[in-house]
């Protein structure tokens, strides 16, 4: 099967450089991409190196600059008139605009004037001015996604684990606080951070889930506690995760996870309710769950 030529940027057909022949090493040596970003990086990479060719016409040999070849529009200048009466008619034609790059002027568009002195020093003009220049600067000072996804998360992180109001976020304290930090933070509102828990919630239970699937049993444990005057409960569980294959050579490890929690007003039966979802979430198993309640 023939393999797939790769499009080459063909400079020695262009500018002086069409005038001269090389050699196959030396367009070897030379060889660019045709694409344009690698066209201008390649050019700026060999403009010190020296290219050396013959000329098609008297076979000159010379070397000069890859990216200052006047020795040889010298040459043809002086050599071949008319050569060089042609290379200067088509640098001609490519320092010309083409008018297809520009599109159709409007007749209804209005003419741009520029601003008289008094104008410029208008108060209004100069807040403009200001608030304009500053939100330039803001746009160029923002962070990058990767670092403001990374903060996002720490930021969430430090609301579940501190048991902190959703409001938090929206708080003028708390803002001037992460602004003072860095400026260039966006802190999100209640509703980003509503989503990115719901978000991190499904992630959570999918986790969980795989990891039940792969142990012999799970242990749940409940816990109960009162805090201001409420009652919660919490749902916490447990199962041992082998670690490697080798029958010799593995380890067990027990691992656990707070997979839920609920404010209640009642005891026995909102007991037995509550393990019994929860267990239907984690676990996809079709038996029965095994517990005795007894209400203290």
């Amino acid at each position: 099967m023939a393999s797939e030529s790769v499009t080459v940027f063909k400079w020695n057909e262009k500018g002086v450089f069409k005038y001269f022949k090389f050699t196959p090493a030396v367009l070897e040596e030379f060889t660019i991409s045709d694409n344009l970003t690698l066209i201008k990086e390649k050019k700026r990479e060999f403009a010190q190196n020296n290219v050396s060719g013959k000329c098609k016409h008297c076979n000159y040999d010379s070397k000069v600059q890859f990216g200052n070849p006047s020795n040889w529009v010298r040459h043809i200048q002086t050599k071949h008139v008319s050569l060089f009466n042609e290379y200067k008619k088509n640098k001609t034609k490519k320092r010309a605009r083409s008018p297809s790059l520009f599109l159709p002027k409007s007749p209804n568009a209005k003419k741009q004037t520029q601003e008289t002195i008094e104008e410029a020093l208008q108060p209004d003009t100069i807040t403009k001015k200001k608030e304009t220049a500053e939100k330039r600067k803001d746009a160029e000072k923002k962070l990058d996604v990767d670092k403001q996804e990374r903060i996002n998360k720490l930021l969430l992180d430090f609301i579940v684990s501190e048991a902190l109001p959703l409001r938090t976020v929206e708080s003028e304290s708390f803002r001037n606080l992460i602004r003072e930090i860095d400026p260039r933070v966006e802190i999100f509102c209640v509703k980003t951070l509503k989503k990115l828990l719901v978000d991190e919630i499904g992630k959570f239970k999918a986790e969980i889930q795989l990891k039940f699937e792969n142990v012999e049993s799970v242990c749940l444990t409940a816990d109960i506690w009162g805090v201001k005057s409420r009652s919660f409960l919490g749902v916490t569980a447990h199962w041992v995760e082998k670690i490697g294959t080798d029958e010799k050579s593995h380890v067990f490890l027990r691992k656990s996870a707070a997979i839920a929690i609920k404010r209640f007003a009642g005891m026995s039966k909102f007991f037995v309710l509550f393990i019994t979802k929860v267990a239907a979430q984690f676990v996809n198993r079709d038996a029965q769950l095994p517990y005795n309640c007894v209400e203290a």
